[in-house]
């Protein structure tokens, strides 16, 4: 999708946030940054984080502008919601080198997934993205391993946990790979929003050829009720537009982008064929995705 289909002010938000993560990356990538703060904390006033912020939670308001609404969710999701927050604790003093470390992940993925639905957003690193160069799971749980997550103002921890001594490929180029990095996040903010403290699950294992990932969370009573009643008729209305409070894209992504890996593109039949997945047992909701592994 070009750049062309944004509202002219969705476009200058989406090249200024590009910027803004490349800058990030720059910055968090350091080893003055390991060392302490200030650089970021530099960076992040003279670029105005805030505003910035502002502006990306209004993408998709202009009516002017033709952006599918799948992209827009993903520009504003994706992994910069969790950038802000891990960047906001540092802000309020807070530090330690795996947040900084963290941050450098998240911007990476997040331009890498921008990249992906923007394609003439930056020519030359989009030519690199298809490039065929094979990139294995830690790419992905390295990103994950210090996520930050909040509810209510309450901290939530996410648990990560790999199968044994996995390490697959699981891409073979940054384009697929953003592809996956799309429904992770999807699948883990979706998570996130909805969660009872104190925690989220995230596990990875390997099931044939496939690579499975599960997103597990506590829910309250209100979303268990909401739940049980679209679970129990036709599980697959949850991965349509089916919310409770958002806006119904996240799941709708990831079946369209596990049924583009497969080549199955009804929601009904990845479900029956236990590509994608979703179940509530007690308080605890578990979604879960299948990827064929690279090579396999």
């Amino acid at each position: 999708m070009p750049l062309a289909v944004f509202d002219p002010e969705d476009r200058a938000t989406v090249v200024a946030l590009y910027a803004f993560l490349g800058e990030v990356l720059r910055v968090a990538s350091s080893d003055e940054a390991l060392r302490g703060p200030q650089p970021l904390l530099e960076m992040t006033e003279t670029h105005g984080l805030a505003d910035l912020v502002d502006r990306v939670k209004k993408l998709g308001r202009a009516p002017q502008g033709s952006a599918p609404k799948d992209v827009i969710h993903d520009i504003r999701g994706g992994a910069f919601n969790a950038l802000f927050l891990q960047i906001s604790r540092v802000r309020s003093g807070s530090f330690r080198r795996a947040w900084i470390a963290s941050i450098a992940f998240l911007a990476r993925d997040h331009r890498k997934m921008m990249r992906s639905l923007v394609a003439d957003l930056d020519p030359e690193a989009r030519a690199r993205d298809l490039e065929t160069i094979p990139h294995r799971l830690t790419t992905l749980v390295e990103a994950l391993r210090e996520f930050p997550a909040e509810v209510g103002g309450r901290r939530l921890d996410v648990d990560v946990t790999v199968d044994g001594p996995l390490d697959p490929t699981i891409a073979e180029s940054c384009v697929e790979c953003g592809a996956i990095d799309r429904i992770a996040y999807n699948l883990l903010n979706n998570a996130v929003r909805h969660a009872e403290p104190p925690r989220v699950w995230v596990s990875f294992l390997s099931v044939g050829d496939d690579l499975r990932v599960i997103v597990q969370n506590r829910v309250s009573s209100a979303d268990r009720a909401a739940l049980e009643a679209t679970l129990s008729p036709d599980a697959s209305v949850l991965f349509g537009a089916f919310s409770t409070t958002g806006s119904g894209q996240g799941l709708q992504i990831v079946t369209h982008l596990v049924g583009s890996a497969y080549g199955v593109p009804d929601s009904g039949e990845l479900l029956r064929g236990g590509y994608v997945g979703a179940q509530l047992r007690g308080g605890l909701f578990t979604t879960w995705f299948h990827w064929p592994l690279s090579g396999a």
